[in-house]
């Protein structure tokens, strides 16, 4: 468990503190508390090139229910079309607890082999597991993330959001989602061999583009990939 000194802590969000932001390595554990207070949020954890694994402490008493926009992203400042990829970070074990993962959260994170996601997740933002930011060249594909299946009751996912991940093998959407972005999943191409698509959409369409289909996508509508 880490010591305070490692952290920065406001409103309940919890971020690294840039001193030991380039130097610490390995496996880092979030505290359930910062000083007598609930960790609610996940902030600034970018340009920190040696983490490799996430934990939390007390995962099943977590109330940390957030991962913020860019928080795990190298050179969060800079240009979206410069991005450095994050060659270390392999493993984050989230509690059951969250609920939104936010934009760019793990964007670039090209060795990001596993991650849980629960059932109760109902925001996954753009760019969230992307290789890259669209318009950029090169991309990095494939990427090694493992994913089965989306949480049951996701409302939202970003575009781009699992852009490059060739490992995933999602053969449904979740009835609930009421927004999907464009090109969700490009390149994604071990999807099992059809995707159905059962749910209601507030659009009169949903375009998703795929290594190998571009179609408008309409309630109950079955895609054969």
């Amino acid at each position: 468990f880490l010591f305070s000194k490692y952290f920065t802590f406001a409103d309940g969000v919890l971020g690294i503190n840039p001193a030991y932001r380039a130097t610490f390595a390995g496996k880092l554990t979030i505290p359930k508390q910062y000083n007598g207070e609930d960790v609610l949020a996940l902030g600034d954890f970018a340009n920190m090139p040696l983490l490799t694994h996430v934990f939390f402490e007390d995962e099943n008493n977590s109330k940390c229910t957030t991962i913020n926009n860019y928080a795990f992203m190298i050179n969060q400042s800079i240009s979206e079309y410069n991005l450095t990829a994050n060659t270390s970070l392999v493993g984050v074990y989230l509690p059951n607890s969250i609920r939104k993962i936010g934009d760019y959260a793990f964007i670039q994170c090209i060795k990001l082999e596993y991650i849980n996601l629960n059932d109760e997740i109902t925001y996954i933002g753009e760019n969230a597991f992307s290789g890259n930011a669209i318009g950029t060249i090169p991309i990095t594909y494939p990427l090694p993330l493992k994913l089965e299946k989306l949480p049951e009751k996701l409302t939202y996912l970003g575009e781009y959001a699992f852009f490059g991940c060739s490992n995933i093998t999602i053969d449904t959407i979740p009835d609930g989602i009421t927004e999907l972005g464009v090109q969700t999943f490009v390149f994604c191409n071990n999807f099992n061999k059809s995707l159905t698509f059962s749910c209601f959409w507030t659009n009169t369409g949903v375009v998703i583009i795929s290594l190998i289909f571009l179609s408008v996508i309409t309630t109950g509508t079955k895609l054969v990939v």
